[in-house]
């Protein structure tokens, strides 16, 4: 079910989203690269927290499940893919 992902530090990212308050969690793969964990359907969650981050959301590729933010002058995409049925992970910034 995890695949490349760390189990413990995501079950904990789940349950962040699931009974915990948060809309937005972070967990890592075994290689520690940073990912975001929303909820199906609710990428706003992400698009909001990069926005109290400086960034604007400029485009919004759901073909290619791509979000492409500007920051001053640089266009940064994020990629984003379904995670077991319920959840989605997106590509940790940067």
């Amino acid at each position: 079910m995890f695949g490349d992902y760390r189990p413990i530090q995501t079950a904990t990212a789940v349950f962040k989203l699931e009974v915990g308050s948060q809309d937005v969690a972070k967990t890592t793969d075994s290689d520690n690269v940073l990912y975001y964990m929303v909820k199906k359907g609710h990428l706003d969650e992400y698009i909001q927290l990069m926005n109290e981050k400086g960034y604007v959301l400029k485009e919004k590729d759901i073909d290619h499940n791509r979000l492409v933010f500007n920051n001053g002058q640089e266009d940064e995409q994020i990629y984003y893919k379904r995670f077991a049925r319920k959840y989605t992970m997106i590509d940790g910034e940067g």
